[in-house]
C-alpha cells in the first residue's frame, strides 16, 4: 500500500496518441479512455497513466483491502496481485490484460510460472 499524496488530481481523457500503462506496461491506444493520476508524493510531482483494464482491477482489489485509507502504489499493482494470491482471478485478469495490450515480456519470469500454475489447476471448461 502507499502513502497518500499531498496534492492530487485525477482525470479520464481519451487518448490522442499511444501511451504506456504504468501497471501492465501495455499500450493504451488512441481513442481509448484511460486514467491519469497527477500528484505530489514526498515533495515530488509525478504522473501515472493507467489503462481501463488495470484501473478496474485496482478498484476491485482496493475494495477488498483491509485499509481503505491507503491505495496501491502506482506501478506496483502486480505485487499486490501476486503476493497476496487471495484471488487467482486477479492473476488471470492481469496477465490477460498484459497479453491483450501487447505488454513487453516481463522480467519477472516467476509471474509467468504462477500464471501457468493457476491455469493448469483450473478445471477445463466444456460446452
Amino acid at each position: 500500500m502507499c502513502e497518500l499524496p499531498t496534492a492530487y488530481s485525477e482525470s479520464k481523457p481519451k487518448a490522442r496518441k499511444s501511451h504506456r500503462c504504468c501497471e501492465c506496461r501495455g499500450t493504451i491506444s488512441p481513442g481509448e479512455c484511460y486514467q491519469v493520476f497527477n500528484g505530489c508524493w514526498d515533495g515530488r510531482w509525478d504522473v501515472f497513466k493507467t489503462c481501463e483494464d488495470c484501473n478496474k482491477l485496482r478498484i476491485e482489489i482496493h475494495a477488498y483491502s483491509r485499509n481503505h485509507d491507503e491505495g496501491i502504489v502506482f506501478g506496483k499493482l502486480y505485487e499486490v496481485i501476486f503476493e497476496s494470491r487471495n484471488n487467482s482471478e486477479w492473476v488471470i485478469s492481469y496477465m490477460q490484460t498484459r497479453s491483450k495490450r501487447n505488454a513487453p515480456l516481463s522480467p519477472n519470469e516467476w509471474m509467468e510460472k504462477v500464471y501457468e500454475q493457476i491455469l493448469a489447476s483450473k478445471p477445463a471448461v466444456t460446452n
